[in-house]
């Protein structure tokens, strides 16, 4: 990442108030790694994180397709796919604050967050549906349709990862 990059990522923190357009205009300007390094950085995040690269991988090409600039309809960013409140979460797990427009930061936030629910679920197919919906949704209502498909769809792309 060039260092004007890192620099203008550095001043913008993201607020709920951003819109996801105004976003995309963003990252439009940006400079991002290509998708084999987004790939390449998940596997190698994960490893040290002591997640499965692959089940990180699934994850992160379900969600984005390993594009560091993908900005959902709801505002979610980056390869991770990440909201403001994820990001400032993930960063008190991992003890440091996170910018998810910085896609190494992206990365490691949201691996962070796969990370705990693995250890907070019974089993890989709970952690990965609470990564989609949510793990006080998943609790209190179980997977919803579209969870389940999500799940089947990363648990797929994780072994071919």
């Amino acid at each position: 990442m060039a260092s004007s990059t890192a620099d203008r990522l550095h001043g913008l923190h993201l607020t709920p108030h951003l819109t996801p357009t105004q976003l995309r205009e963003y990252l439009r300007e940006m400079t991002v790694p290509s998708r084999v390094d987004m790939q390449d950085a998940v596997s190698h995040t994960a490893t040290i994180m002591g997640v499965n690269p692959h089940l990180a991988m699934g994850v992160a090409y379900i969600e984005s397709g390993f594009e560091a600039a993908k900005v959902s309809d709801s505002g979610a960013i980056g390869v991770m796919q990440l909201g403001p409140e994820a990001a400032e979460w993930a960063g008190l797990l991992v003890g440091r604050e996170l910018n998810p427009l910085n896609p190494a930061d992206n990365i490691t936030a949201g691996i962070a967050i796969l990370r705990y629910l693995l250890r907070h679920t019974s089993s890989v197919h709970e952690a990965v549906g609470a990564y989609y919906q949510g793990l006080a949704s998943i609790r209190s209502t179980g997977p919803l349709p579209a969870t389940q498909n999500y799940v089947t769809r990363v648990v797929r792309a994780a072994r071919l990862l």
